[in-house]
């Protein structure tokens, strides 16, 4: 495990922690991939569309609520149980592929691993508070998870990709079982305690609903979630664009494929690293502004190409720009989260991005068959250069008794603090917003 941003060096327990969420993370960008491949040659862009639908709707609705164990019970062994169950749901999946199985039967599967597997992200960030023994582990894990998800996302697009082309889809699937369960057995000897809940925990989870209702009346907050939204949606839309780009304009197989549809997850593991110190910095809206702005350039522009390593280039740089919004807003859910409910909110967070990638890979297909595979970029560049969090201000969040000293008081985006008690967010104070239009108070 590399040196944490900042030059940090993660604890053992949260090397541990992060070498598992590597391993899920190509486990989870391997098995989409392959199954989109397989969802090709079945029926082009439109099952590309259509399988994308059918694996993410049944994870918007039932990650939240599967998220919740890891409020119920020692949130190691619930990681560890969700990576047992992605184990098994991969090697069923991998073993209709290999009898070829009917698509539709083998999809149903497929959906049922995407949820698990989706499960055990909001997990692992709601395990990382508890793990924590510095000041900075946290913010220094979330960084690196960053980084690890977009390496994992170009070696597992990358393997997925060589492994179809060469060995068989169904490959792809039973190494990822084989991994999953080296990872269910990293996280199992952790050994972390039950989440910190209370008798009022009702009390709290009422106060955070409250709390989501009131965001209607906060501008920032709207905002940073239209942006989430939004990057979500590029993001759905991608998996369709890139593989029908790989064919239809470049002329690749399917090892071109994972190269183009991994070329992202470099730019997010780039994004990781540099951003980390701008994630510790009171200024957070001109990186939210930053990163859209950058995501959308370079999704636009990928529409006048039709060669190879300049569309690589592109799709870096609009992983770099996603990641310039991921690591601030995963911190300040952390930071401004009640952790008796820290697993679901992570979840409902989870839930909202994968609404975003359905919509996207509905908008995908569409494109494709509306303007063609190379204009098909152009509509999700243009929403991207299109957002301005005017409404984003700065602030310290509120600070919590159960997370190292220092962790919860750092700057963070006003807007996203709805779910913490009133008696927290009242303990929280913050300097004069920067930003026009933001009203404080």
């Amino acid at each position: 495990m590399s040196v944490a941003p900042g030059g940090v060096l993660p604890s053992p327990r949260i090397r541990r922690a992060l070498l598992a969420y590597a391993i899920t993370g190509f486990v989870e960008f391997a098995t989409w991939l392959a199954i989109l491949l397989v969802a090709y040659r079945e029926g082009g862009p439109a099952y590309v569309g259509i399988a994308s639908v059918v694996m993410l709707v049944p994870a918007i609705i039932l990650i939240p609520i599967a998220a919740g164990l890891g409020d119920r019970m020692p949130r190691s062994r619930a990681l560890a149980l969700t990576h047992f169950t992605t184990a098994t749901t991969s090697a069923l999946t991998g073993i209709m592929l290999l009898i070829q199985a009917p698509f539709w039967a083998m999809l149903i599967v497929a959906a049922t691993l995407n949820v698990v597997v989706g499960v055990a992200r909001p997990m692992h960030f709601a395990m990382l508070p508890l793990l924590a023994q510095r000041p900075g582990d946290v913010v220094s894990a979330n960084a690196l998870s960053s980084s690890l998800d977009g390496v994992a996302l170009f070696v597992g697009y990358l393997v997925a990709g060589v492994l179809t082309d060469y060995l068989g889809d169904w490959t792809v699937l039973l190494l990822c079982a084989g991994l999953m369960v080296v990872s269910a057995l990293l996280v199992s000897s952790l050994r972390t305690g039950a989440a910190h809940v209370t008798d009022d925990v009702p009390e709290r989870i009422l106060e955070a609903v409250a709390g989501l209702v009131a965001l209607r009346r906060n501008a920032g907050a709207i905002t940073l979630l239209l942006i989430t939204v939004v990057m979500s949606v590029v993001e759905g839309a991608n998996d369709t664009l890139t593989v029908t780009f790989n064919d239809q304009v470049l002329g690749l197989t399917e090892s071109g494929a994972g190269l183009l549809a991994g070329a992202y997850g470099i730019g997010l593991a780039i994004g990781g690293v540099t951003i980390a110190g701008l994630a510790r910095r009171r200024m957070l809206a001109p990186v939210v502004l930053g990163g859209a702005l950058v995501m959308g350039l370079a999704q636009a522009s990928v529409a006048l190409l039709d060669t190879l390593g300049p569309t690589v280039a592109l799709l870096i740089v609009i992983g770099v720009g996603v990641s310039m919004i991921i690591v601030s807003a995963r911190t300040l859910l952390q930071r401004s989260t009640d952790d008796a409910v820290l697993s679901r909110v992570m979840g409902v967070q989870e839930g909202v991005e994968l609404l975003g990638l359905t919509f996207g890979a509905i908008v995908g297909p569409f494109l494709v068959g509306l303007i063609g595979p190379s204009r098909a970029f152009l509509p999700p560049g243009c929403a991207g250069r299109g957002l301005r969090p005017d409404h984003v201000c700065d602030h310290p969040g509120p600070r919590y008794p159960h997370r190292p000293e220092g962790e919860g008081d750092r700057p963070s985006l006003s807007g996203a603090v709805p779910a913490a008690p009133a008696a927290v967010r009242a303990r929280a104070t913050g300097p004069p917003c920067h930003v026009a239009g933001c009203q404080q108070g």
